[in-house]
């Protein structure tokens, strides 16, 4: 008997010591660390459930949370949140180390100098439900204001990342790996500021590694370059998805990048602005001016806004498969698309419905640039001139070029060119009639100068068949010529001026900004500023 007593004790103690626990309830700071201690104790290879009720402050931290084991997988569930109760990192996943968490909320600190969210190469972190990162201000030196990621990171449900802040990918900083977005997941009201030269990625930066959009949301983000994502070196792919509503102050509304690639084969870039150029895309130089790779085989961009190529301005290689480019607004050049440098081919899909002012509804084609002459290649695809319906033609405010412009050779096409009118065939340039059949009238080629004159601040803009002063927001269109008497109509409205302009002598015109040849301008009857009378060098 006491042979049997002996024994049993002895298994059971066994049984002790091999217990490892993996469920853990965590409801306040002490269960938290108690369950992080626990499963860095636990070995290698396990499988752990923490469900965390209430909303708890934890301890932030650089190392990983979860210490060295690896092939572990920690599912946080429970509908509660964790929030840091000092500056760093609230969750830091390392190596071969596999989070998962469902309706999980993770908060920030306004004042914080870290990501919120750490993934280490070989990491991988699953965000399901309505498991969110929010509120996290990092002003470090590290990007990613709510999540940095190397490794494989994945939203999917109605996972959110939103009011993040960092200088750069305010929302997520993809510096390797993989991060995917599906579902109905979103990165929403990010910012990208301070903390260097330039900000970019409000929503999403790709410094590394590839980033796959198949779904979700990705708006309301806003900094200077690519305002919802911005690719540096990575590869970002839209399959689906919204991007939308995001507000660049400089380029890339929508997506910008740099020298890495970015391929959309489907879903929307819809209704972003940019303060300067490409309001839905912007394709920007790199050191040495190295530029990156945009292929579009389908999907839409409409309802961008930007003073040069609303829907997509490019300085690398556009390849345009399929797809539509549509219902977007300049205020300059290119309200479907700015070729800025690089080359730009269209082999198939539409440019449609857009408006621009100076050049170029549709297309504007930069050529003016000796060292970096845009190779333009049309093969397939339809520009819609002033001859479509309504919903369909592209327009520009000048005249010069509804469907495209080129201004290299200052050739422009008014009428539709559909899929069998390539640019080099015989007829395609120089389309001159406008709706109503006149022929476009143009200014002599040494009137079109930025010019300013003695006294006044305000400048004077002469494209071939516009003028514009900066004292008001009046754009101007040359209608007629006889002689030296040139009749302009209000952009606007019915309204319409009779100038007289001749060309005067040089004068130490560049002082002002100027060219060569001075403009003497009489006839005008306004008043202050917004009376052109006199010489404008």
């Amino acid at each position: 008997m006491k042979k049997l007593m002996v024994f049993t004790a002895m298994f059971l103690g066994v049984l002790v010591a091999g217990f490892s626990q993996s469920d853990y309830a965590v409801h306040n700071t002490s269960s938290w660390i108690e369950a992080i201690n626990g499963i860095r104790n636990g070995g290698n290879n396990q499988t752990y459930t923490i469900t965390v009720t209430g909303n708890i402050s934890v301890p932030a931290s650089q190392e990983s949370t979860f210490g060295p084991v690896t092939g572990i997988t920690v599912t946080i569930t429970g509908g509660g949140s964790l929030s840091t109760s000092n500056k760093g990192t609230l969750l830091v996943i390392g190596s071969e180390q596999t989070i998962i968490a469902i309706e999980l909320t993770l908060k920030g600190q306004n004042a914080n100098n870290a990501p919120l969210v750490i993934i280490a190469s070989n990491g991988t972190f699953r965000m399901e439900g309505k498991s969110s990162v929010s509120g996290n201000k990092n002003s470090g030196s590290s990007g990613g204001g709510g999540v940095y990621s190397k490794g494989t990171f994945t939203m999917q449900d109605s996972a959110s990342v939103s009011g993040n802040s960092a200088s750069k990918g305010g929302g997520v900083y993809v510096g390797g790996g993989t991060f995917t977005l599906q579902g109905s997941a979103s990165v929403s009201g990010n910012i990208a500021s301070g903390g260097g030269w330039t900000n970019s990625g409000g929503g999403v930066y790709v410094e590394a590694g590839t980033f796959t959009m198949q779904g979700g949301t990705i708006s309301g983000n806003t900094t200077v370059d690519g305002a919802g994502v911005y690719v540096g070196s990575g590869t970002f792919t839209l399959l689906d998805g919204i991007i939308t509503n995001n507000s660049a102050s400089n380029g890339g509304g929508g997506v910008g990048f740099e020298v890495g690639i970015f391929n959309m084969q489907g879903g929307s870039i819809s209704d972003n602005k940019s303060e300067s150029c490409g309001g839905g895309v912007y394709g920007a130089s790199g050191m040495g001016g190295r530029t990156g790779n945009f292929f579009m085989t389908d999907g839409t961009i409409s309802g961008n806004i930007a003073p040069d190529g609303a829907g997509v301005y490019n300085k690398g290689a556009f390849t345009m498969e399929n797809g539509s480019i549509s219902k977007n607004i300049s205020s300059g050049k290119g309200g479907g698309v700015y070729a800025a440098g690089g080359s730009f081919t269209m082999q198939g899909g539409s440019i449609s419905g857009n408006i621009a002012s100076t050049y170029g509804g549709g297309v504007f084609v930069n050529e003016d640039n000796p060292y970096n002459r845009v190779r333009f290649s049309k093969t397939g695809g339809t520009f819609f001139g002033f001859d479509s319906e309504p919903n369909l033609k592209n327009t520009v405010v000048s005249r010069l070029g509804h469907a495209v412009y080129k201004a290299g050779e200052k050739n422009w096409r008014n009428v539709t060119a559909g899929p069998t009118m390539n640019n080099d065939s015989y007829g395609f340039w120089l389309n001159d009639g406008d709706d109503k059949g006149d022929t476009v009238v143009t200014f002599p080629e040494k009137f079109a100068e930025t010019r300013q004159r003695p006294n006044f601040k305000n400048i004077l803009t002469v494209t071939e068949n516009t003028m514009k002063s900066n004292s008001s927001n009046t754009l101007w269109i040359l209608q007629s010529v006889s002689g030296d008497s040139y009749t302009l109509k209000r952009s606007d409205a019915a309204n319409t001026m009779t100038l007289v302009i001749k060309l005067g002598n040089f004068s130490g015109g560049r002082a002002f900004g100027g060219g060569s040849y001075s403009l003497v301008i009489s006839g005008d009857s306004g008043s202050g500023e917004n009376n052109w009378n006199g010489t404008w060098y």
